[in-house]
C-alpha cells in the first residue's frame, strides 16, 4: 500500500504531466484530436470537469482508509488522462484536490513552476514581449502578462467554481439526499440496472463505487445532455445537491473582477491611458481593433493558444445569443427576480450574490467563448486541430488579452446598474475611537508609512509594535509625522509620504532569460487610533487607496488591506501594519516567481495558493514627484463584522473561507454603495466619521 508521502508525490507527477503535455513543444497526448478544446467557460465543459471531481470524490469514499481512497481516486486520473482534453482532467482533479476533504491531503503543484512554458517567454531587453496587437495600451503587456497574476485569475476560479464544489464528503453527501434523488441521478448516468432495488441496502461505499462507475466519459455526457435539454430533465435542485456554491460567491466574483479592473486602470493611468472602456453592446457589430498573438506560447511542434487578429468581429450567432443574455439581466434588474433555471428551481428576489451568479453564468461566461472563438484554429495534427483556442478561453491566459478588460468593464456595468440604485450606506453603527483629521482634507497625521528596510532588522511583530508606540506614541502623540525624522534610543529614521515601485528580476527553472517583473520597496502602516469609551472595543480596520484622479468614484478604490485589533479602555494605541501581512495578498507573501515553496507541508491545501499577488500589491505609478493618490483607513465594529482572523495562507478578501465569507458587511465596504453625486461626496462623507480619515501620498516609480 502506497504511503500518503508517495500518492502526494504521485499526485503532483500526474499534475504536472496534465500541464506541461499543454506547453508548446511537446507531443500531443494520445487522444482523440479532434472537437474543440476544453475551456472553463464553456458551461458543458464546465459542468464536465466538475463531473470528473464527482467521479473522484467518489472513487476516494470506495476505500475506508485515507491513502487507499486516494489511490482509487488517482487510478481514475490515470484512466481519464488517456481519454480526454488534458486540461478538462487537470480541471477536475484541481476541483477535487481544492475541495474534498480527502483530496485536500494531495498536492497540486503551482503552474508557474511545473509549466513555466504556458506562460510569455521574456527577452532580455524588455520586461516582456508586447503581444498585444493593436488597442490603446500594448505597452502593459509586462502587467497583463505577469506570472503570478495569470496564476491568480486561474486558482480563483478553481476556489470559487461557477459550476459549484464538488461535495466535501463524499460519505456525507450520500447521507443527505434521498434514495429516489440517488436513483435519479444513477438512472441519468448509467440507465439499465434497477437502481431502486440496488440502492435498498447498499452502503456508503458500495454507492461511491456505482457512482465511479457510471460517470466516466459516456456517462458524464448522459447527464449533461440531460442538464441542458430543453426542458432539462435532470433536475436543477438535485444538481446542487451534487455541488453547492461557496457562500456568497456571486458578490465575490463581482467584488474580486471590478478589484482587478481598479488595479488595472490604476496602471493605466501609470502610463497617461484613459480607463478602460466597456465593450458595449452597439460595438458588437464593429470589429475589434484590439488582438493579441500569443508567440510566446507557440512554436512548430506545439499550440496552447492561438492568435486573435485585429479587426475581427463577433458572429451574427454570438452576438443573438450575447443580446438574449443580456435581456435576461436587463429583465432580472427591471422585475427584481433572478429566475430559477428550471421549475425544480425558485426564482429568488435580487440580490449582490445572486445577481452575480446569474451574470457570471450566462452573459459572462459566453462572452469567454464568444471573444475565444474569434482566434485561428489550430493546425492539423494538433489536438483540437482546425478549432479556434484563444486566451479568452482559458482562465489561465484570459487576462492577458486588452479584450477581457473590456469584457469585464461591461460585466462590472450590469452589477453596477443594481448597485447605484441602493441606499446609500448608514455609517452611524462606527465605534467610539478617533483617528483625527489634519488641517485640510486627506492630511491625516495617523496614518505613517515607514519603508521597512529602515526599520531594524530581525524584530518580531511584537518588537516593532512596541517600537511603534515608542516612536509615534506618548509623548510624540500629536506629532505629524507624515514626512518626518523619528527616534528612540538608538533606532532613527524618516517617515515617508511615498510608495516606492521597480522593476526586480529573478531566474526562473525553465527559462532562458530572467523573468521581469513589477514589485515595490516593502512598506509597513503605523496607525494612531484612540479608543475614546471606557472600555475595550474590538475593530476591524480596513485600508484602501485609490489615485487621486479617480477619487470620486467609489467603484475605483483598491483594497489594500483589512485585519482586526482589540483597543483597551481609552488607548492612544500605534498599530503596526506590514504590507506583507496584507488580507488581499496570497500569503505567504511572495516577493517575486522564486520565492515559492517547492513542496509545501502535507497538510496544506490547494486553498492556500489562492490570492493577489504581492509584487502587484501597487500600480507602477510615474517618475518623480509620482502619480497622486488617496490612502483610506477606516475602522469598524468587529463585533458586527465577524471577521475572521486570517489563516498561515491564501487571500482573506478575495478567497474567503471554505464555509463563511468571512465579513457580514458587504464586499468593498464603505464603498459598495453609492455616496451622492458630488465631486467630493466620498470625501465629504468618510472623512467627516471620526472613525475614519485619509492622507495624500504618491507612488514614484524607481
Amino acid at each position: 500500500m502506497a504511503t500518503l508521502t508517495e500518492l502526494r508525490d504521485r499526485g503532483a507527477e500526474l499534475f504536472t504531466e496534465l500541464m506541461t503535455v499543454q506547453e508548446p513543444g511537446h507531443a500531443t497526448p494520445p487522444i482523440h484530436l479532434d472537437g474543440q478544446r476544453f475551456s472553463w467557460f464553456d458551461a458543458q465543459q464546465g459542468v464536465d470537469a466538475s463531473l470528473l471531481a464527482l467521479r473522484l470524490s467518489a472513487a476516494a469514499a470506495t476505500r475506508s482508509g485515507e491513502t487507499a481512497g486516494l489511490s482509487a481516486a488517482l487510478a481514475v486520473v490515470d484512466e481519464e488522462r488517456t481519454q480526454q482534453d488534458p486540461e478538462l482532467v487537470r480541471q477536475g482533479f484541481a476541483l477535487f484536490v481544492t475541495h474534498n476533504d480527502r483530496g485536500r491531503r494531495l498536492f497540486k503543484p503551482r503552474v508557474v513552476q511545473a509549466a513555466p512554458g504556458m506562460f510569455t517567454a521574456p527577452t532580455a531587453k524588455r520586461i516582456g514581449r508586447r503581444l498585444s496587437i493593436g488597442g490603446l495600451s500594448p505597452d502593459l503587456d509586462y502587467w497583463r502578462e505577469d506570472m503570478l497574476a495569470n496564476e491568480h485569475h486561474q486558482h480563483w476560479h478553481e476556489v470559487y467554481p461557477w459550476t459549484g464544489r464538488p461535495p466535501e464528503s463524499f460519505p456525507q453527501w450520500v447521507q443527505t439526499v434521498t434514495n429516489a434523488e440517488k436513483v435519479t441521478l444513477l438512472d441519468t448516468i448509467s440507465p439499465g440496472p434497477n437502481w431502486s432495488a440496488q440502492l435498498q441496502n447498499a452502503s456508503p461505499t458500495q454507492v461511491a463505487q456505482f457512482v465511479v462507475n457510471g460517470l466516466n466519459g459516456q456517462g458524464r455526457r448522459r447527464l449533461i445532455n440531460a442538464a441542458f435539454a430543453e426542458p432539462p430533465t435532470f433536475p436543477r435542485a438535485l444538481y446542487r445537491k451534487l455541488f453547492r456554491l461557496n457562500d456568497r460567491h456571486g458578490e465575490l466574483f463581482l467584488y474580486m473582477h471590478r478589484q482587478m479592473l481598479a488595479r488595472y486602470d490604476a496602471e493605466l493611468l501609470s502610463h497617461g491611458k484613459q480607463r478602460v472602456k466597456a465593450f458595449t453592446p452597439n460595438q458588437w457589430p464593429s470589429p475589434i481593433p484590439e488582438g493579441y498573438d500569443p508567440e510566446g506560447l507557440r512554436d512548430q511542434q506545439g499550440v496552447l493558444f492561438t492568435t486573435r487578429k485585429q479587426n475581427k468581429t463577433l458572429s451574427a450567432a454570438w452576438r443573438n445569443r450575447l443580446a438574449s443574455l443580456t435581456q435576461g439581466v436587463d429583465d432580472a434588474l427591471s422585475s427584481g427576480t433572478i429566475p430559477g433555471a428550471d421549475p425544480s428551481e425558485p426564482d429568488v428576489a435580487i440580490a449582490i450574490s445572486p445577481l452575480g451568479e446569474f451574470i457570471e453564468m450566462g452573459i459572462h461566461n459566453n462572452g469567454h467563448g464568444a471573444l475565444g472563438a474569434l482566434s485561428e484554429p489550430i493546425p492539423p495534427g494538433q489536438l483540437g486541430q482546425n478549432q479556434p483556442n484563444g486566451v479568452m478561453n482559458n482562465p489561465l491566459g484570459a487576462i492577458r488579452d486588452q479584450v477581457f478588460w473590456r469584457w469585464h468593464k461591461l460585466i462590472d456595468d450590469l452589477a453596477e446598474q443594481w448597485q447605484s440604485r441602493q441606499a446609500a450606506e448608514d455609517f452611524s453603527d462606527g465605534p467610539a475611537v478617533l483617528i483625527r483629521e489634519g488641517a485640510a482634507p486627506w492630511a491625516s497625521p495617523d496614518i505613517i508609512l515607514v519603508r521597512t528596510s529602515d526599520l531594524p532588522a530581525n524584530q518580531s511583530v511584537a518588537q516593532r509594535q512596541q517600537l511603534g508606540e515608542r516612536l509615534f506614541g506618548g509623548p510624540n502623540w500629536d506629532t505629524d509625522f507624515t514626512e518626518a525624522a523619528a527616534q528612540s534610543g538608538n533606532v532613527s529614521l524618516t517617515t515617508t509620504s511615498e510608495f516606492v515601485t521597480l522593476i526586480s528580476t529573478a531566474n526562473v527553472a525553465g527559462r532562458p532569460n530572467p523573468v521581469k517583473f513589477l514589485n515595490h520597496e516593502p512598506f509597513v502602516y503605523f496607525i494612531r487610533v484612540e479608543n475614546t469609551k471606557n472600555q475595550p472595543v474590538a475593530v476591524t480596520v480596513r485600508i484602501f487607496s485609490v489615485p487621486t484622479a479617480f477619487e470620486s468614484d467609489r467603484t475605483a478604490w483598491i483594497e489594500m488591506d483589512k485585519f482586526t485589533t482589540t483597543l483597551a479602555a481609552r488607548q492612544k494605541a500605534v498599530l503596526y501594519r506590514p504590507d506583507t501581512e496584507s488580507a488581499v495578498i496570497k500569503r505567504k507573501a511572495e516577493t517575486s516567481p522564486t520565492a515559492i515553496e517547492n513542496r509545501p507541508p502535507g497538510g496544506r491545501t490547494s486553498y492556500c495558493d489562492c490570492g493577489w499577488p504581492y509584487t502587484l500589491l501597487l500600480p507602477k505609478g510615474t517618475a518623480a514627484p509620482g502619480m497622486p493618490c488617496r490612502l483610506l483607513v477606516m475602522f469598524t465594529d468587529a463585533a458586527i463584522d465577524n471577521v475572521g482572523q486570517p489563516g498561515e495562507c491564501g487571500s482573506m478578501s478575495f478567497c474567503g473561507a471554505r464555509d463563511r465569507y468571512p465579513d457580514n458587511r458587504e464586499m468593498g465596504y464603505p464603498f459598495a454603495r453609492p455616496f451622492g453625486q458630488g465631486a467630493n461626496a466620498i470625501r465629504d462623507t468618510l472623512l467627516a466619521l471620526p472613525n475614519a480619515s485619509g492622507r495624500s501620498v504618491n507612488i514614484r516609480h524607481a
